[in-house]
């Protein structure tokens, strides 16, 4: 017969943590309260995504204005997804809804290596 060597992976070590949250206001509030108590590198890197993301990246980026949480916020520009909210910010800025200074709340990188190294202050 054969003989198989090595160890069997949980779900969590495979897919990381799952956790059920009742609503996206409780799972917003949850991901805050996690990047608060985090230690070095904690933050947020935003993949591509559609209302919800947006509405995730967006109430991060505010609370970070008003000081809630000081975590790091990345968008992960694939493939330009992010390119179209980028504009939306600089002509935001333009036109004075947005404080200038406000631009370096959200850092952009390309790849996955980029993001979780800038997250972990590189």
């Amino acid at each position: 017969g054969s003989t198989a060597v090595g160890a069997l992976l949980s779900e969590e070590e495979v897919y990381g943590r799952i956790t059920v949250v009742p609503d996206l206001q409780a799972r917003k509030k949850r991901m805050c309260q996690e990047v608060s108590e985090g230690g070095a590198g904690s933050g947020f890197i935003a993949l591509s995504g559609g209302f919800g993301t947006m509405d995730e990246v967006m109430e991060m980026v505010t609370l970070r204005q008003y000081g809630v949480h000081m975590g790091r916020i990345c968008l992960l520009n694939v493939e330009g997804f992010w390119d179209p909210v980028l504009t939306w910010i600089d002509l935001a800025i333009e036109k004075k809804f947005v404080r200038e200074e406000a631009r370096g709340i959200l850092a952009v990188r390309g790849t996955a290596e980029e993001a979780v190294e800038w997250l972990q202050g590189g």
